[in-house]
């Protein structure tokens, strides 16, 4: 896998929740170190543009160590794939959000892949402190409570919560239209690749700081492959 674009996040934190409830991980070696031995990791292997989704409303792939997920957006889901850029997840539509959520067979307390702001045709967005290019990523827990992120680019996150999680959104954030090759189309889209899901314990206050000031990283590029318009 190449790396070459910088990469920024934002935290925002809900203003009557403690940052210590939900903790950020931008390693994944160090991510499967909290969550092993059972979690679940899906790479979507075999995965085309297109194909197996192309504006399917819902997706829940087989259930793994008994973690399953469904994700779900209003105007249908589409895929993208395969090497030398990363399969994944993605909306039909650029302003629709993908909302992750996960069956009562087992608790879920950990969950994160790598995310991206891509143009239409899966091509990231170089990130830069002037671009509107970004990937929105908000966490419900089982409480109620609601965790907000942003980044740009594309970065492995994965984040291990004190609770169960309910929910997972990711969307974009960009101006509603754009001209890519001369034509205008929709700019920005949220893309989740390499998906983990498990469950994890939180680890101690000085160490939780570490994990989240050091939310910096590299991102990468991917081969153009237009989807249908």
């Amino acid at each position: 896998m190449k790396f070459r674009f910088p990469v920024f996040v934002l935290l925002a934190v809900s203003s009557t929740q403690a940052a210590a409830n939900v903790v950020y991980y931008n390693s994944d070696t160090a991510y499967i170190h909290a969550i092993a031995p059972d979690y679940y990791l899906n790479t979507f292997t075999g995965w085309l543009p297109g194909d197996p989704l192309s504006s399917d409303a819902s997706y829940s792939p087989p259930p793994v160590n008994s973690y399953q997920w469904q994700a779900a957006a209003a105007g249908g889901l589409y895929s993208l794939g395969p090497s030398p850029y990363l399969a994944g997840i993605t909306s039909w539509v650029a302003s629709d959000n993908i909302i992750f959520t996960f069956d009562n067979s087992r608790k879920v307390t950990a969950f994160g892949g790598v995310f991206s702001a891509t143009d239409y045709a899966g091509n990231v967005w170089p990130a830069s402190p002037t671009s509107p290019y970004q990937v929105n990523i908000a966490i419900t827990l089982a409480s109620g409570s609601i965790y907000t992120l942003s980044l740009q680019g594309s970065k492995f996150l994965g984040f291990i919560a004190t609770e169960q999680i309910q929910s997972v959104a990711i969307g974009s954030t960009s101006p509603l239209s754009c001209t890519v090759d001369g034509d205008v189309t929709q700019c920005n889209y949220a893309e989740l690749s390499n998906v983990y899901t498990g469950e994890g314990l939180v680890p101690e206050p000085a160490t939780s700081s570490l994990l989240v000031a050091g939310l910096a990283g590299l991102g990468f590029g991917r081969r153009r492959k237009p989807r249908q318009q």
